[in-house]
């Protein structure tokens, strides 16, 4: 069994599949996985609203431990703190509903956003 080390302490690489590192499960390759990097401006944000919803005290002083590396990162990185690209985003398959680049509309739709959240999205 090869296994590799990734940066998050949670995953790791068995046989070339992400893993949950302690209890060494493969994720399903059916199973959709939604990476946040410290690079990502939002990243810091869209962390501390999930933290918010943690119940799970252990859960999350990581999550708060995770949050402090990433501005740690940001702060010692600059330069690299940006917009997130999309590039290879569709590039694999899609397992349940299919998504089109169709725009606005569409992304709504595909969402549910009712609320008008989209509206809300952007740069303050």
């Amino acid at each position: 069994m090869s296994e590799s080390k990734i940066q998050d302490p949670k995953y790791c690489i068995i046989d070339g599949a992400l893993a949950n590192a302690s209890s060494r499960e493969l994720i399903p390759d059916q199973e959709p996985v939604f990476i946040l990097r410290a690079q990502d401006k939002h990243a810091v944000a869209a962390l501390r609203g999930y933290v918010a919803m943690c119940s799970d005290p252990d859960h999350r002083r990581a999550v708060v431990k995770r949050i402090w590396e990433f501005e740690e990162f940001a702060m010692m990185n600059p330069e690299r703190i940006g917009e997130p690209d999309t590039d290879g985003a569709n590039k694999w398959p899609s397992y349940g509903r299919h998504y089109s680049s169709a725009g606005e509309d569409a992304d709504r739709e595909m969402i549910g956003d009712d609320a008008g959240m989209i509206d809300n999205v952007g740069d303050k």
